[in-house]
């Protein structure tokens, strides 16, 4: 065994990771020898004498080891980690000692942790893995190589609280890949995986099958701990892979937080209480959990330096759910934890939580007086009901001890109770009110040789509910105009509050008034704006209810409009008004004035110089430009009505269309409008000149309705054409100049063949009757070999001569005239032969 005790000296600085309060205990033990325990309360006295330790006797291998963890749980503080090392195994006549290790392993809470380094384990027994089960411990063999690993996991062992999870077969032998299930809660913040086997393989995931990442504790051939930090809730699986039969463990730290408080009176909340006990009296200790799902089972007190623990009734709180209530005689001088079992509803798991060391209250040295001052806890839970009893409690600091009482509001003293709370000047006082019928005032009062002090506050003793709706909305119709009233009343206690609502908003009073005390709800003057729902809202701080009624409205009428003119006809400079009568229209109908020209149906703005008054529309100086239709509208909820005045103002005849002159040819349809506007109308004719003089249209001209002149241009369709527009204003004329060009046209010979003697003279005429522009004219010479020479040119109509004198036989042949424009060309041929 030196071995191994040169190696726990050498991880010694192990117990420098020391808590608060915090007890070392070297026991050592061999074969027959077990102990004496050596207690120590520093880590430096532990490591000191941890240095002296030697290894000897002990020749047999089966060792007292079940009686040497029997006695350090006997010595060991509540809630202490038991750390073995040993190369034995346990003496089997030992065995009747596991009874005992396993019920102080439950009444103090601890945790066994066997380290055994294997070189004296010629015989077998499964002792350790059973203390190790029953005192939520572990088993963990090492080589002496690697012994040193196990103080990594006594350094975890020691920075938390653990406790075994909830893990399928957490105990069980296995051999080759086996799985485990464990579940995460909302109280747990760490898990602590460990196995002991040979080269064991863990491999750890969540539910979704994602691997989850842990922190290696240890990891030796013949052992593995693991821990798993911020797990989120659920179920995890632990898969173990071992070339041989493993063992695996599984510890979970949970975080059970509750508040406490003490008092020598029942208290119904922690500020009734203080930290700590007053010792020789009976105290009652208030617990309070954390969550209303967590249901304590058992509340224990641990006293420090005994070890003794004493497990107390347990009974609810009436002040509120989560609160729980125990009754304790605590000695002077002595300290204590306050340790609570509860059961975690979600999961159905029971999990345990400590306080932190705890001591009972102690007379001090009192160097000076104090002045009483006072305080009632929880002034505002001040309403009580009718006919029921109350207690209201006061704290009060004084010293020495004052004369603490309560008064009501008729200065009469109340029943009361006042004890010591924590020592020397702090006090706390309980006043009874039985049977209350009415409100009042309560006044704590002290008074010491120094002074007196006081506080009130005033109670409200609420009589028997009462929430009976006497008169409710129902619908009604109100004629246009008129008042309409919907009523709402109540007799509540406690005093109900009512609303109105109209359409969704409450109502402001701007357009109803509303009378609290006759309970009535009044529309003054009846329009669409206050038709709809009307909502009376009743509530008070126990009940409530609504009740919906419709208001319509009758009496209405469409708008109905009428104009005294529906055409008014003016001159330059006239002035006119068109006023627009209302007949009917309930909702009074708005008026309002639309423009657009006679011929047009877009509206435009009102033109410059025309003005609306009043609804009435004004032109003062009548202008062209405000001529036009005028429109009235009349406009409420149920429509529209609408009348229409034409204005016309006078002025001459106005032609559109300007001055031209047009080329046309020959069969060309000719189109001359004439678009004429005038006031009053214009008469409208058409003419035609030609040098001067007017020609009468043929059949072929005609002009239609609305002055457009079209006709079919022949030659003689040429000259001036003129528009004229005339009224009672002025004449308006229009010019249009016409120029139809035609083709020329030649006249056909008698005969075109002649025949004339050598030596004659030959006169040769081409008579061009019409062409238009002047065409240009000719004479050619055909010769019989098909030569051609221009004999004579010119530009005009008529007869066209040509002269050949004394004849010969070189001049017969083909003789040619021809006239021709941009319209078109003629021609003749005459054929000469000279004998």
């Amino acid at each position: 065994m030196q071995e191994e005790v040169d190696i726990i000296k050498a991880n010694k600085q192990f117990a420098l990771d020391e808590k608060t309060n915090a007890e070392y205990i070297l026991l050592p033990f061999n074969n027959p020898d077990v102990g004496p325990p050596l207690v120590f309360t520093t880590a430096t006295n532990f490591i000191d004498h941890l240095d002296l330790v030697e290894a000897g006797g002990g020749k047999g291998c089966p060792e007292k080891s079940l009686s040497a963890i029997e006695m350090a749980l006997e010595k060991s503080k509540y809630s202490s980690n038991i750390y073995v090392f040993t190369d034995a195994i346990a003496k089997s006549e030992e065995r009747p000692k596991i009874e005992s290790i396993s019920q102080l392993c439950r009444q103090k809470r601890s945790q066994v942790f066997i380290f055994q380094s294997g070189k004296c384990v010629s015989e077998s027994n499964d002792f350790y893995y059973e203390v190790a089960s029953l005192c939520s411990g572990s088993v963990f063999n090492f080589e002496l190589s690697s012994l040193k690993k196990a103080f990594d996991f006594i350094r975890e062992t020691m920075r938390l609280e653990w406790t075994p999870a909830n893990v399928q077969e957490v105990s069980s032998n296995v051999f080759g890949q086996r799985h485990y299930t464990f579940t995460v809660d909302v109280l747990t913040s760490d898990i602590l995986v460990g196995v002991s086997g040979h080269n064991p393989e863990v491999q750890i995931s969540n539910e979704l099958g994602q691997i989850v990442d842990y922190n290696t504790i240890m990891q030796t051939k013949n052992a593995s701990v693991m821990c798993l930090h911020g797990l989120e809730n659920g179920e995890y699986t632990i898969e173990l892979n071992s070339q041989d039969p493993a063992i695996i463990y599984a510890f979970t730290h949970k975080q059970l937080a509750f508040k406490y408080g003490f008092s020598p009176k029942a208290p119904r909340s922690l500020k009734e209480t203080s930290e700590r006990p007053i010792p020789g009296t009976s105290n009652n200790i208030l617990i309070v959990t954390s969550g209303t799902n967590i249901e304590v089972l058992s509340i224990e007190v641990l006293m420090l330096k005994s070890g003794e623990t004493t497990v107390l009734n347990l009974e609810l709180s009436y002040a509120a759910k989560g609160h729980y209530m125990a009754t304790h005689l605590f000695e002077p001088g002595k300290s204590f934890r306050l340790s609570i079992t509860a059961k975690y509803a979600n999961y159905n798991q029971v999990i345990s939580g400590a306080s932190k060391v705890i001591e009972t209250q102690h007379q001090g040295m009192v160097t000076e007086w104090v002045n009483p001052s006072t305080h009632i806890i929880d002034e505002d839970n001040n309403l009580i009901g009718f006919g029921v009893n109350a207690t209201f409690a006061c704290k009060i600091d004084s010293f020495p001890k004052p004369e603490v009482w309560w008064e009501d509001e008729n200065s009469e003293r109340l029943p009361s109770d006042t004890v010591l709370l924590e020592i020397p000047s702090t006090y706390i006082s309980y006043v009874s009110i039985d049977n209350a019928t009415h409100n009042g005032t309560i006044t704590c009062k002290a008074k010491n040789d120094l002074g007196t002090a006081d506080s009130s506050m005033d109670v409200f003793v609420n009589r028997t509910f009462v929430f009976e709706v006497l008169e409710y909305p129902t619908d009604i119709t109100v004629n246009y105009g008129d008042t309409g009233k919907l009523y709402c009343e109540v007799n509540a206690y406690p005093e109900a509050e009512i609303k109105w609502i109209h359409n969704g908003t409450e109502v402001d009073g701007e357009r109803v008034e509303i009378n609290s005390d006759e309970n009535w709800l009044l529309i003054k003057n009846m329009d669409l704006d206050d038709v709809g729902e009307y909502v009376c809202d009743i509530q008070n701080e126990v009940e409530s209810v609504t009740y919906t009624a419709t208001v319509f409205i009758t009496g209405l009428e469409a708008p109905v409009i009428q104009i005294d003119k529906s055409e008014v006809i003016l001159k330059p400079g006239d002035w006119t008004e068109q006023k627009c009568f209302i007949t009917k229209g309930k909702p009074t109908p708005s008026i309002s004035w639309k423009y657009r020209l006679e011929n047009d149906f877009s509206f435009l703005e009102i033109p410059e110089g025309v003005y609306i008054s009043d609804k009435v529309l004004k032109i003062p100086s009548a202008q062209s430009h405000h001529g036009g239709v005028y429109l009235c509208e009349a406009n409420n909820s149920l429509g529209i009505d609408q009348q229409q005045v034409l204005v016309k103002v006078q002025f001459q005849p106005r032609i559109k269309n300007q001055d031209e002159s047009l080329e046309v040819r020959q069969g060309d349809v000719v189109t001359l409008p004439c678009d004429v506007d005038a006031v009053p109308e214009a008469e409208v004719h058409w003419d035609m000149y030609q040098d001067d003089v007017i020609i009468a249209f043929d059949e072929r001209h005609h002009t239609d309705a609305s002055y457009t002149h079209r006709f079919t241009a022949q030659l003689n369709d040429s000259g001036m054409y003129h528009c004229i527009a005339k009224n009672s204003m002025g004449t308006a004329t229009r010019t249009v100049n016409v120029n139809v060009w035609v083709a020329p046209y030649i006249q056909s010979p008698v005969s075109n063949n002649i025949t004339q003697l050598i030596g004659t003279t030959l006169y040769l005429n081409c008579y061009i009757n019409f062409g238009n522009p002047l065409p240009s004219t000719r004479w050619e010479f055909i010769a019989p070999n098909t030569n051609i020479s221009v004999l004579k040119t010119g530009h005009a109509t008529g007869k066209l001569e040509y002269k050949v004198q004394d004849l010969k036989k070189k001049n017969e042949g083909t003789y040619r005239c021809i006239a021709e424009n941009d319209v078109g060309v003629d021609s003749i041929n005459l054929f000469l032969k000279v004998v």
